[in-house]
């Protein structure tokens, strides 16, 4: 045996000679020590060569020279075992891609720590120098080491110091978790041993089931800090094909975390899997470091990985240990639900779409969720577990109403039914319940169990139920229906018109026996008013459906709230009036006193509750003519007239299609109860006037004015308009009482009816007309005047205006429509002629008086001392033979008045002006005009058509302004 040692040991140094001589020697030993991602990872190394030979236990002594490690290994040594620890990479796993050890490479990872680590194992016991030479000499054995393989780690590397080495492992040691052991075949306990004396371990403890402790022990040198976790652990043996076509059998594992569970006395029950707390682990019989799996559990495979065993390698023996692992994750569902601990809270531990796995480990969610919708391992409200594409989803405020059996009964299915409801504190149930895409049955289905056909197994559904459930489920059919819709109003309005359940027996009231139910518009609250007693036969709601412990301090709002809003009244005097107004549906035959006494009691609430007149508009209880026989009818269907209220409408029922009430009523009625019938009968509808309404848009696009009739509308358009329903029959009606009705709704109409608004949409700009009223009125002879003609507004006058037509223009309508326009017309023409001579007066005298001015300014720039001198002395010069005459006169009449000499500077040139200016003067010529004075008008108003005629009359003998060229009006 020696001498192969020897062999070897030079075969080895040949080896480091040549690197050495090569320069190789450095880098080797660089890149051979700091290949793990730790400089303490030969820990892990030192474990998985205990774990080969089925070592049960190990143990680490740490000095500050040096660290032993031990184990109680079956195998001992052999001279291959020599020849592949001091090799490189020629381990005898080297051909398996799933080995622990395959590399050959991993105890090179203690050179960075020693120079000569020690060897004890059977027969061998040698030191390794310059990585791989064995090296007996000076190397002993003890007695203790015959049946143990030992290792001694001495730390001589001068490039690590022994105190940074000793702390190196020391913190190595002290990380060792219980994931350590979890998936090691044979090693269960791990022993070490620091510098101060301290001890720590590691132990795991199998129990049956899977179930597997492992204490952890961390020194300290007073005592050991003891902590105990606890595991459910599967395993089998897989057959993996290699790339080579061969098949190998490799053992794969999981683990689940476990936690203890207590009753509320703490006394210790059972079981149940908890999550990881920080995230599972992959394992490659050890930790690896650098791989994430997501997943809340550990899993482990001898998967293909880095040389330093961080990771995982990207092969397809790979993909077949996850696909192994998957089928044993799925597998251990059923155990784990046979063992009792396939609960809602195991559901967290599980993976779900929001964990957003890698794409390596996502075919092991996928496979889960296909189990759990296959097989039945999902936990139901019943405590069974069922396939999950049978069960149902839904909050637990249903579930625990409807329970297992209700749901069966409503859905035509077999029980089990519901799936279990997780923990509110939870949400990662619910996410993976989300990715079983199991059918849900919330507030929205409930809402839809009241079909038609399903009506009579409702009902005796519903029957069977006691009153506590009746009001849990009241509470949830309130949820159903508010979450259609918040806006109240909108609710009530849909539940009235939509919910079938409204036909349905679904109130309970009380009875002397059973239990019975009416639709809820045959049920009442009982009446908060003690003074008020309902019939015998009104069938009030039992108190216990609605109120906790029977009683009205325990209301149950939700469920009360419920029953109103699907018709459920408080008796009251309302509900009496109601129950009065029913009678009416069959009409009575004969008319009696207790018509009148139902009619004083109708008013009688009406003047309390003004509000409520729309009560008595649904029901025909008011007795109208027709064909001359009493008939009952509704307030619509009626009009007032006489006896009660003269305003003709009788006579206009081909209009308006509506009856006169009976005259009866006045002779039934004293004096007092006819006039507040006659209120009565307006408030709720009776027609018995005319009023201006606002037309919906169809009708107001009907306007003739309107300047957008075919334009493009849309929803952003506008169209408002104002008029009389039937305006035009009553306009052409041609009778005083449709006329006066028109009037008074006219007059006592709002400001702003008489415009309307038109706007297609928003591209076009809003333009406004004269409103349908308007152009009606203002284009029809509906007013009658004193002498009874038919005229239309404009030929009116106040004068011509009947009496019983009050004038009142405070809204401005008579105005719009032209009341009275013609009688304005002629007196503005009238004014306007009398302004027109006022001013042609003024204009002639102006003229006249500066025709005189020029004149005597003329006559005396000639020597005269006024116009009239000048004409005489023109007269007499045409007598006296011209202008050497008037020379001569003037030289005369110059001589007579003649200043001294010296008072004009140059009398000649003075002279010869005044004759040349004289000379230039023009000529004056004596026309002879006609005058036309027509008969029976002002001498002064023809003078002035005389002279206007002749001042405005142009070139083509056409009387026109001088200003604008404009025809004048005469």
């Amino acid at each position: 045996m020696s001498a192969e040692l020897e062999a070897l040991k030079q075969k080895r140094l040949n080896w480091v000679e040549a690197n050495r001589d090569n320069g190789f020697d450095e880098g080797i030993n660089r890149l051979l020590t700091e290949l793990y991602p730790d400089n303490a990872h030969f820990i892990y190394e030192l474990l998985q060569n205990a774990e080969d030979p089925q070592a049960t236990e190990v143990q680490f002594i740490l000095t500050n020279s040096s660290v032993k490690f031990t184990h109680n290994g079956e195998r001992l040594f052999t001279f291959k075992d020599v020849e592949s620890i001091t090799s490189i990479g020629n381990s005898t796993k080297r051909d398996d891609a799933t080995s622990i050890g395959k590399f050959g490479v991993g105890f090179k990872a203690v050179f960075a720590y020693t120079n000569t680590p020690e060897i004890h194992s059977g027969d061998f016991h040698f030191r390794i120098r310059d990585l791989v030479v064995p090296d007996i000499e000076g190397v002993t054995r003890t007695t203790s080491e015959i049946n143990q393989t030992c290792f001694l780690f001495p730390f001589d590397n001068p490039k690590k110091p022994a105190v940074t080495a000793m702390k190196d492992i020391k913190k190595g040691l002290q990380a060792l978790g219980d994931n350590s052991l979890l998936f090691l075949s044979h090693i269960r306990k791990i022993d070490y041993t620091l510098p101060d004396g301290s001890k720590g371990s590691l132990e795991r403890i199998p129990h049956e089931n899977g179930r597997i402790e492992i204490h952890t022990n961390k020194p300290c040198v007073w005592y050991s800090e003891k902590e105990i976790s606890h595991w459910l652990h599967f395993h089998k043996d897989v057959e993996v094909n290699d790339e080579n076509g061969n098949t190998k059998i490799c053992r794969i594992a999981i683990a689940y975390q476990l936690e203890q569970t207590t009753d509320k006395n703490k006394e210790k029950t059972g079981w149940k899997i908890v999550s990881v707390e920080h995230g599972g682990q992959v394992s490659i019989y050890f930790p690896a470091e650098k791989e994430t799996s997501k997943l809340r559990f550990h899993i482990h495979a001898p998967f293909a990985s880095t040389v330093a065993r961080d990771s995982v390698r990207d092969c397809n023996d790979n993909e077949q240990l996850r696909d192994h692992l998957a089928e044993l994750i799925v597998e251990s569902l059923t155990m784990i639900r046979d063992q009792g601990m396939l609960t809602m809270s195991f559901l967290a531990v599980l993976p779900n779409l929001k964990d957003e796995l890698a794409e390596f480990y996502e075919p092991i969610r996928t496979k889960i969720v296909d189990a759990f919708k296959s097989q039945a391992l999902t936990p139901t409200r019943s405590g069974s577990h069922a396939k999950a594409d049978v069960l149902y989803r839904g909050p637990t405020k249903i579930a625990g109403v409807i329970d297992d059996e209700d749901l069966s009964l409503l859905t035509n299915f077999e029980m089990p039914l519901w799936v279990a409801n997780p923990p509110q504190i939870n949400q990662r149930e619910d996410n993976f319940l989300d990715s079983l895409g199991m059918d849900r049955w919330d507030l929205e289905q409930l809402s839809t169990i009241f079909k038609p056909a399903d009506k009579e197994k409702i009902e005796l559904w519903l029957a069977k139920k006691d009153d506590d459930w009746m009001m849990r489920f009241y509470v949830l059919l309130n949820e159903a229906k508010e979450s259609h819709d918040k806006s109240q109003a909108r609710l009530q309005n849909w539940l009235r018109t939509n919910w079938a359940g409204l036909s349905f027996q679904l109130v309970r009231v009380d009875a002397k026996q059973g239990a019975k139910h009416v639709i809820a518009s045959q049920a009442y609250f009982a009446p908060e008013d003690k003074s008020i007693s309902p019939p015998a036969d009104i069938d009030i709601v039992k108190l216990a459906v609605y109120a906790k412990n029977n009683t009205t301090d325990g209301i149950n709002q939700p469920a009360k709230t419920f029953l109103q809003n699907i018709g459920v009244k408080p008796f009251d005097d309302k509900v009496a009036i109601e129950l009065r107004l029913k009678r009416y549906q069959s009409p009575p035959e004969q008319i009696d006193d207790s018509h009148y006494e139902d009619i004083k009691q109708f008013i009688t609430y009406w003047k309390k509750h003004p509000e409520e007149k729309t009560l008595f508009q649904e029901q025909g209880f008011i007795l109208g003519v027709s064909n001359n026989q009493p008939d009952w009818l509704k307030a619509t269907e009626l009009c007032l007239d006489s006896p009660f209220f003269e305003n003709g409408l009788a006579e206009l029922f081909e209009i308006h299609q509506k009856k006169a009430i009976w005259s009866g009523y006045s002779e039934n009625l004293d004096e007092d109860e006819l006039r507040a019938f006659v209120e009565f009968a307006k408030a709720i509808g009776v027609m018995y006037e005319l009023e201006v309404i606002k037309l919906d848009v169809e009708e107001a696009k009907k306007n003739p004015n309107n300047p957008y009739k075919w334009g493009r509308w849309t929803h952003t358009g506008c169209a408002q308009d104002y008029s009389i329903s039937e305006l035009e029959k009553y306009l052409t009606a041609k009778r005083m009482s449709a006329s006066q009705l028109v009037w008074n709704a006219l007059i006592n109409a709002p400001q702003n009816f008489d415009i309307a608004l038109f706007k297609p949409n928003q591209q076009y700009r809003q333009e406004t007309v004269d409103s349908q009223l308007v152009y009606h009125l203002k284009n029809h002879a509906w007013i009658p005047n004193t002498s009874g003609e038919f005229c239309t507004p404009r030929a009116m006058i106040h004068e011509t205006l009947r009496s019983d037509f009050p004038f009142n223009d405070g809204n401005g309508l008579l105005t719009k429509i032209e009341f009275g326009k013609n009688a304005r017309d002629v007196k503005q023409r009238d004014d306007s002629l009398k302004q027109l001579q006022d001013r042609v007066g003024l204009e002639r005298q102006q003229e006249l008086k500066r025709n005189e001015e020029q004149k005597n300014s003329t006559a005396q720039e000639l020597g005269f001392d006024s116009a009239s001198a000048a004409e005489e002395a023109a007269r007499l010069t045409e007598e006296l033979g011209g202008i050497a005459n008037l020379r001569e006169i003037a030289a005369r009449r110059n001589k007579s008045t003649e200043q001294p000499e010296e008072s004009v500077p140059n009398p000649e040139r003075r002279r010869k002006n005044v004759l040349e200016r004289s000379e230039n003067a023009l000529s004056k010529e004596s026309v002879m005009r006609e005058r036309s004075i027509q008969q029976g008008i002002a001498t002064v108003t023809a003078e002035a058509k005389a002279y206007l005629r002749v001042k405005y009359t142009n070139a083509n003998h056409e009387l026109v302004c001088q200003c604008c060229q404009q025809e004048m009006p005469f």
